[in-house]
């Protein structure tokens, strides 16, 4: 079990039904009633977010997330084929699914990107903080452009 106390930023726990990961802490305020944590998060099954004020003591069942290392094996249309390093799995996600992300990798990449699984169902893609790029062509400066 989890306690108000202990949730933190990328926790994630189940609330009324649903699954939840904080994305943000709005900070805390204490009254008559006592402390309560205010808190930014997101469904992980439907993506949406909420804010939501959870009193002091409230407790909470963790939600199990598994994370899987893949790479990007090559892209068919609208869909990314990726390939789970350890079992050599494919893993086709949409391009809408990958959401901005989409426009971060190509299959010319030697890095890996993390896929977090929900009950065996992908939940969320996270890329490499750091990533090198290449720049190929670039317009020639002109006097006076710096204005």
């Amino acid at each position: 079990m989890l306690m108000t106390n202990e949730i933190k930023v990328g926790t994630a726990f189940m609330y009324e039904g649903a699954p939840l990961i904080v994305q943000k802490m709005l900070g805390q305020k204490s009254g008559r009633q006592g402390m309560v944590t205010k808190l930014r998060v997101a469904n992980i099954v439907t993506g949406g977010t909420q804010d939501l004020g959870l009193d002091a003591g409230e407790k909470f069942e963790e939600v199990d997330l598994v994370e899987k290392n893949v790479k990007l094996s090559y892209i068919d249309g609208n869909d990314y084929h990726f390939m789970d390093q350890e079992t050599y799995d494919d893993i086709t996600l949409d391009k809408d699914y990958l959401g901005d992300n989409a426009g971060y990798i190509s299959p010319d990449d030697d890095y890996e990107v993390k896929v977090t699984y929900y009950n065996e169902k992908p939940v969320g893609v996270r890329l490499p903080i750091q990533v090198t790029r290449t720049i190929t062509y670039c317009e020639p400066g002109v006097k006076g452009d710096t204005s």
